[in-house]
C-alpha cells in the first residue's frame, strides 16, 4: 500500500507542476508513471528511498520520504527544466564498462 500512496503523492505534485500524468495499472511495471509536459514524455519511477536502484530505464526517480517529502532526480538538464526543482543524477562508469558508456 505504501507504493500506491507514494505514487498518488507524486501524481498530485506532477499535476500541480503542469504535467499530464498517466499511471501504470500493472503492479510490477518498469515505469510507474508517464508524465507529459510541453510535448515531452518522461518515464517516472516512484520509490520510498534512493538506495541503489537509480534511474535504470526511467528518466525520473521520484523519491517520497517517510514524512511525505518529495524529491526528483532526473537523467539530464533537458528533463530537469520541466520540473520546479530537480537534481541531475550523473552516470558513473563502472571499471568493467567502456569509457563511452553514457556519453
Amino acid at each position: 500500500m505504501r507504493g500506491a500512496r507514494n505514487e498518488i503523492i507524486a501524481v498530485l505534485d506532477l499535476l500541480r507542476q503542469g504535467f499530464t500524468v498517466y499511471r501504470n495499472i500493472a503492479a510490477h511495471g518498469v515505469v510507474d508513471l508517464l508524465g507529459i509536459k510541453r510535448g515531452q514524455v518522461v518515464r517516472i519511477q516512484v520509490k520510498s528511498e534512493v538506495g541503489r536502484h537509480g534511474l535504470r530505464r526511467n528518466d525520473v526517480l521520484a523519491v517520497v520520504t517517510h514524512d511525505g517529502l518529495l524529491r526528483y532526480r532526473v537523467r539530464n538538464r533537458k528533463i530537469a527544466r520541466l520540473f520546479e526543482e530537480a537534481r541531475i543524477i550523473r552516470q558513473v562508469n563502472s571499471p568493467r564498462r567502456s569509457s563511452t558508456v553514457g556519453k
